[in-house]
């Protein structure tokens, strides 16, 4: 499976083999192709889109988004999207926007009202002395 990566002007092929890498890879790969201080010159990417705008996320395997040859952007902190993101093509396997609220990409940490949910009655008894 190769993915056609464009960063900053350039477009690279990458063979990623069966696809079993997570995106984020991608985008690690075309920072450390291109700049030849390893990211130290580039900084870190932002988002990293498909063909169609969408924002894909991260933490996804590449052959589950992306198909052989697929084309993405890779888009580094301080650049603007090359593709806009049309929210009417929004799919739900994919991101969402980077500034939206129910972006996958985000996780906080739990409440601690769902902490007492989730944990067994055991836990939160409190041992007598």
């Amino acid at each position: 499976m190769k993915i056609n990566i464009h960063i900053s002007g350039q477009t690279l092929v990458v063979d990623c083999a069966n696809g079993r890498q997570k995106i984020h890879w991608l985008g690690s790969v075309a920072i450390h192709r291109i700049d030849k201080n390893y990211g130290l010159d580039l900084g870190m990417f932002r988002v990293i889109q498909s063909e169609d705008g969408q924002y894909l996320n991260l933490e996804s395997h590449i052959s589950d988004l992306l198909k052989d040859n697929s084309q993405v952007w890779v888009v580094l902190q301080g650049e603007d999207d090359p593709i806009k993101h049309e929210e009417s093509k929004r799919d739900p396997r994919r991101g969402t926007s980077p500034n939206s609220k129910n972006n996958f990409l985000r996780t906080s940490p739990p409440s601690k009202n769902s902490l007492a949910r989730n944990s067994p009655p055991s836990i939160l008894r409190k041992t007598a002395k």
